[in-house]
């Protein structure tokens, strides 16, 4: 995925915050995964792992659209099912 660069850091990768900030490179025990979110990145709180103050999306509102509209679909709702996925397209130009 091209946005993955975007949105987490993984182990070994460097991460520049583009207003400001340290540079910082990621090692597999700082968070339970190895990776980390760099979208709006606060930094790194000192012995606090990977919580933070953010309220981060875990799930973005064109999922929930293109979700709606597979079960529109699935109900042989075709035409409502392109209107969301129409919506989809609008809010990203």
């Amino acid at each position: 995925d091209e946005r993955r660069v975007a949105t987490f850091i993984m182990p070994g990768e460097t991460f520049v915050p583009e207003l400001g900030g340290a540079a910082f490179t990621m090692t597999a025990n700082i968070t339970r995964t190895g990776m980390a979110f760099t979208k709006w990145w606060a930094g790194v709180v000192p012995n606090n792992n990977d919580h933070s103050h953010l309220n981060l999306p875990y799930l973005r509102f064109a999922e929930v659209l293109l979700n709606y509209a597979e079960a529109l679909n699935e109900l042989n709702r075709t035409a409502d099912a392109y209107a969301q996925i129409n919506r989809v397209r609008e809010r990203a130009g």
